[in-house]
């Protein structure tokens, strides 16, 4: 089965809306972190982790970083396919394609 250049452009596109939300996701979550977590370290509770936002440090747990990264790093990877499925499968338009 062979697929056509608008199917691939789906994929493409669905991968960029794809880590466009996770990217927003990410941030959600980041200043839900950030706003939650205490100013102080805490070893106990096991806020030791610290996030950093222009000066104004708050710390949060090894858990809700490790998220935090994860949901970075998912957002990265789904741009890159993203990119990949744009430039390999459908490239820019030929010359005979252009709509006017």
């Amino acid at each position: 089965m062979k697929l056509t250049k608008k199917t691939w452009t789906v994929v493409s596109r669905v991968f960029g809306f794809s880590a466009l939300g996770v990217w927003i996701g990410h941030f959600y979550f980041w200043y839900s972190y950030f706003n939650e977590g205490p100013s102080l370290p805490d070893r106990v509770s096991g806020h030791y982790v610290a996030l950093n936002n222009h000066g104004s440090v708050h710390y949060i747990t090894e858990s809700q970083d490790h998220k935090i990264t994860l949901m970075r790093v998912i957002a990265v990877l789904l741009l890159a396919a993203c990119l990949v499925v744009h430039l390999r499968r459908i490239g820019p338009p030929k010359p005979w394609e252009n709509k006017i």
